[in-house]
């Protein structure tokens, strides 16, 4: 079952972006699917850094440093990739 998200009211609004894949607004709704969860998207205007910034607050994992966020263009599907520690698991 999807689930519709939405900025909470204390949220930046969306601003103008560049026109790299990863920050320019896409024309469609869609569909961000992460820990077996859809979340739908619904606002078009939201970049995909905006997306990554609203789904970091359900999955705090999503950090800018940690995640990656990739996109179907054809599908409307973004996926957030969290990349491992650099320093590892005994990070001394």
């Amino acid at each position: 079952m999807a689930e519709q998200i939405s900025f909470l009211p204390d949220d930046p609004s969306p601003k103008d972006s560049s026109a790299s894949p990863e920050t320019a607004p896409v024309d469609k709704d869609r569909v961000v699917a992460y820990a077996g969860h859809q979340h739908i998207i619904t606002d078009r205007t939201l970049t995909l850094e905006q997306i990554r910034q609203m789904m970091e607050r359900l999955y705090p994992e999503l950090s800018k440093d940690r995640c990656e966020m990739t996109y179907n263009a054809k599908t409307g599907l973004i996926v957030p990739i969290v990349k491992g520690s650099r320093k590892g698991a005994g990070g001394r």
